[in-house]
């Protein structure tokens, strides 16, 4: 999995921090959610098709911090996605995609994950921004 660190423009980041923690993370994790989306689609899309298992497996986790406003997302391989190889062995892709990626010695590297982050960073970024413009909306109509 991938690590992106989101500080957004100045201005939405000086009105989160004007927030209580709880707030933020209750801003912060929907909107997240949906910015990783156009992301782990394109990591599908640009998987190297072998028998499929690790495609179906790629999915989105999302962690929730303790400190002020921190919400983790990333994609990658889930467990309980294993399917038989070409070989006629059961394969996990939790335990090959990092293979598949970055390749080895003996094959070469079938990058999806990096790719899928370069051409959707900008879409994901503006999701993001979108999301928690509409919910810090929402929250100050409440107060």
């Amino acid at each position: 999995m991938f690590e992106i660190e989101v500080l957004g423009d100045k201005e939405l980041v000086r009105k989160l921090s004007r927030l209580a923690s709880g707030a933020v993370r209750k801003l912060a994790r929907p909107a997240v959610a949906r910015a990783i989306v156009p992301i782990n689609k394109a990591a599908k899309r640009m998987a190297p098709v072998e028998t499929g298992t690790l495609k179906k497996s790629l999915g989105i986790k999302i962690k929730t911090y303790a400190w002020p406003g921190v919400v983790w997302a990333g994609v990658g391989p889930r467990q309980g996605f294993t399917g038989v190889g070409p070989d006629g062995r059961r394969r996990d892709p939790v335990n090959y995609a990092h293979l598949v990626e970055l390749g080895t010695t003996h094959s070469p590297a079938q990058p999806f994950l990096r790719p899928a982050l370069d051409t959707q960073k900008p879409m994901a970024m503006a999701i993001l921004t979108r999301e928690i413009k509409k919910r810090l909306e929402q929250e100050a109509r409440k107060r």
